[in-house]
């Protein structure tokens, strides 16, 4: 049996959802960032009333990974959010964010959401997956590069009002088995 479990979440999971994404995401990038524009983003991200809005949106779906019942991660995709440097002429889905708990880092959390998203993805028809990944985030660009994701682009993204550069990743789902 499965120890990885993936549920999609629910409105009842918000308060859940809150916590873990404020938690992963400190445990992620806090270091790495300077407090005052770092802690400017958490707090405006990850409000209750940011991730309901964002949980009651019929385009942006999560999902929450358990190991062995213990909660272990969760993963964002929003449907239909076409990106600059794919084709146009086909649907493309976001991975916003994809997030494993520290304790349960290499124990296949991240690919059984990734795993998740793309099977998501292929149900809604979209074509392509693609991601922004912060350009110092080493690790995580090989773990995308890894799973079959390749760099098309760049982007920027605001650490509350630090811009910072992103890698866009992408993969062909008609592609993918």
């Amino acid at each position: 049996m499965n120890p990885i479990q993936i549920l999609q979440a629910q409105p009842e999971h918000l308060l859940l959802l809150v916590d873990l994404s404020r938690e992963t995401f400190i445990d992620t990038y806090e270091r790495q960032n300077d407090p005052l524009h770092f802690w400017d983003y958490v707090e405006s991200a990850f409000t209750e009333e940011k991730l309901q809005e964002e949980l009651l949106s019929p385009a942006s779906l999560f999902f929450l990974a358990y190991y062995e019942g213990g909660l272990a991660g969760y993963c964002k995709i929003n449907l239909n959010r076409q990106v600059s440097g794919l084709p146009e002429d086909a649907p493309h889905m976001e991975l916003e964010r994809i997030y494993a708990q520290k304790l349960y880092k290499g124990m296949g959390i991240g690919k059984a959401l990734l795993d998740k998203a793309i099977e998501t993805g292929q149900t809604f028809g979209q074509e392509y997956l693609w991601l922004g990944v912060w350009k110092k985030n080493t690790p995580s660009i090989q773990w995308y590069e890894r799973q079959g994701l390749a760099r098309f682009g760049e982007q920027c993204f605001l650490m509350g009002a630090d811009p910072q550069d992103d890698w866009l990743m992408y993969l062909n789902l008609s592609q993918y088995e």
